[in-house]
């Protein structure tokens, strides 16, 4: 994940590869644990969007709302 980010923050040029690398673990992760990962990732989708989220000026990423800087 950390090449991914450094993909991103660096050049883009291979950030595509970077993220598949990070897919193909978190799948291969998923089967070794007999996760359903659709049923996992829909459930957290639900869960977020129930959220509400503000933009961290600092950062310009989004956080949720109502939490301490130390928990963001």
């Amino acid at each position: 994940m950390a090449e991914a980010f450094d993909a991103w923050r660096r050049t883009h040029d291979n950030l595509g590869e970077e993220l598949a690398d990070v897919a193909i673990y978190v799948m291969s992760l998923a089967e070794m644990t007999g996760v359903d990962l659709q049923e996992a990732v829909e459930q957290k989708l639900a869960k977020n969007a129930k959220r509400t989220y503000v933009k961290d000026e600092a950062s310009g990423t989004l956080v949720k709302a109502g939490l301490p800087d130390a928990n963001r």
